[in-house]
């Protein structure tokens, strides 16, 4: 059971997460993130034996990749490649990092999710970078489409987010959509452990999954991670 989460965006929880995290997605330029804060976590990385990840979004800083944006295909094409490049050059720079996966972010995470033509462009640019790994929303639409174009999908689902019926995330505009008691996350672990997830309405949502992701901006993530840490035995994927 791998636990990742996304770091590089500028929380104040990363170094506090890394001892119990197998891997992680480092913020390149999308929503945040800069050259030398990608060179950072890397090292951080680096120095507690954690998987990494470029992590590409909207190019939306000021609403932090989380709201959906329509964009001209060849510009949002453009904006990703140039994201990617980025933490390509850094993890040059490193002194041994292996680039494992890429994850998209927030509103294009969720979009793809669902949308095959913006999926097939974004996964278009994944393409171009010697890399195979991603991590997708488990049991979405998108999932079997990166399969189908040769990718490695490693299924994600989320330690500190509430689910509705159909997998999909509950907006974070409502109550309740990020769980940030220690208590309440591990509870949903436990469920995701069994297999299925109690949702927003009290039904149940069932997938498999590989890879589990605990945000580094919830509250308490660091806390969260050490009590996840006692509860459960996490490895990196294979």
């Amino acid at each position: 059971m791998d636990l990742n989460a996304d770091l590089g965006e500028g929380g104040l929880q990363d170094e506090a997460l890394m001892p119990y995290i197998t891997s992680c997605s480092i913020a390149c330029g999308g929503h945040t993130g800069t050259f030398e804060s990608v060179e950072t976590t890397l090292e951080l990385a680096l120095k507690y034996g954690v998987a990494v990840g470029a992590h590409p979004s909207y190019p939306d800083p000021q609403f932090f990749g989380r709201r959906s944006i329509k964009m001209n295909k060849n510009d949002l094409q453009k904006s990703i490649e140039n994201q990617l490049q980025l933490f390509a050059v850094a993890l040059d720079k490193s002194k041994g990092a292996r680039w494992q996966h890429i994850k998209p972010h927030g509103a294009l995470y969720n979009d793809m999710a669902q949308d095959r033509t913006l999926a097939s462009a974004v996964l278009e640019v994944f393409s171009f970078f010697d890399i195979k790994g991603l991590f997708l929303p488990a049991k979405m639409p998108v999932v079997n489409l990166a399969r189908e174009k040769g990718f490695l999908v490693w299924e994600e689902v989320f330690a500190d987010r509430k689910y509705n019926d159909h997998g999909q995330l509950v907006s974070r505009k409502l109550p309740g959509a990020v769980l940030s008691k220690n208590s309440d996350v591990v509870s949903q672990v436990k469920q995701w452990k069994n297999g299925a997830v109690e949702t927003d309405t009290g039904a149940t949502f069932e997938t498999r999954w590989d890879t589990l992701c605990l945000h580094s901006d919830t509250p308490n993530a660091a806390s969260i991670a050490q009590d996840l840490a006692v509860h459960f035995k996490f490895k990196k994927l294979s």
